[in-house]
Order: structure tokens, then C-alpha cells, then sequence
């Protein structure tokens, strides 16, 4: 499994080179905005998993983050 995650992570993040940093960044409707938003939730939820937080955490420190929440957050 890690190095089928290992060669998907390379082959995503390759074509994603091939975008300019406005194109990445550009709000594409999708469930995170922009393919750089969608990326950087991947990357912190990988993080935060091998950490040993729950995943479903990173929603609350989402709405925290961009507040439209007031939750005060405890690992």
C-alpha cells in the first residue's frame, strides 16, 4: 500500500507542476476550491494521521482556521 501511495503521490504531483501557481490556486468549484486546496488538505490529513490524530479533527480545525467557528480545539 505506501508504495502504490508513494508512486500515485509522484504521478499527482507531476502533473501538478505542469500547472502555473495562478492555475492551482484558481477556485475550481470543487469540494476544496482550488486543486492547491485540495492538495494541502491531503498533505495535513497524511500528516496529522500518522501523528495519531483522528482525521475527522481537521474539518474542526478547518472551521476554526477560517473562522466561522468559535471551538476551542483539544489533542
Amino acid at each position: 500500500m505506501a508504495r502504490y501511495n508513494r508512486w500515485l503521490n509522484e504521478r499527482l504531483y507531476d502533473a501538478c507542476e505542469t500547472l502555473t501557481d495562478a492555475d492551482r490556486k484558481r477556485d475550481r468549484g470543487a469540494f476544496f476550491g482550488s486543486i492547491h486546496q485540495t492538495l494541502h488538505r491531503g498533505a495535513v490529513t497524511t500528516l496529522l494521521t500518522q501523528a495519531g490524530v483522528e482525521v475527522g479533527v481537521t474539518d474542526r480545525i478547518a472551521l476554526a482556521s477560517s473562522g466561522t467557528a468559535q471551538q476551542s480545539l483539544c489533542f
